[in-house]
């Protein structure tokens, strides 16, 4: 066994050996924010995954929008100073609560892999142009396969 493990231990010196550990899901936040800030977290467990999502820092009971999709971009918004910082490939519409806050759990079928980039934009009325949009930070969200 002794002359095993020094044959092995001289082989991953001279050859060198690199481990393959399964990649995890991950949110990683990117962009900046000019308005409310989005936060992400994803827990696995056998069953299945459940990816969390948290705005905050927005105007209480302002009318919102989920961006969803794919591809990243920098482009100005209208009616904002504000950037758009994903492909908008599915838009769902929600309002801040009294805490101009809003959580969602989402649970990820097992087997599931993917990613997507999400961004909130809060519409606020009023203002000189009578409508704002302002924006959040983006985030990345990396399920790889197993």
């Amino acid at each position: 066994m002794r002359a095993l493990n020094h044959i092995v231990a001289t082989l991953v010196g001279a050859v060198g050996l690199a481990v393959s550990v399964p990649a995890q899901a991950s949110v990683t936040p990117y962009g900046v924010s000019c308005g409310p800030v989005l936060a992400g977290d994803i827990h696995e467990n056998p069953n299945h995954s459940t990816l969390t999502l948290q705005v905050t820092h927005g105007e209480p009971h302002a009318l919102a929008a989920m961006v969803i999709g794919v591809r990243p971009l920098v482009t100005p918004l209208p009616f904002s100073s504000c950037l758009l910082l994903t492909e908008a490939y599915y838009l769902e519409a929600f309002q801040l609560n009294g805490a101009g806050m809003a959580f969602w759990h989402l649970t990820l079928p097992t087997g599931f892999h993917g990613e997507a980039r999400l961004q909130v934009l809060e519409v606020l009325l009023g203002g000189v142009a009578g409508l704002e949009l302002m924006s959040s930070n983006g985030v990345y969200v990396l399920v790889p396969p197993v």
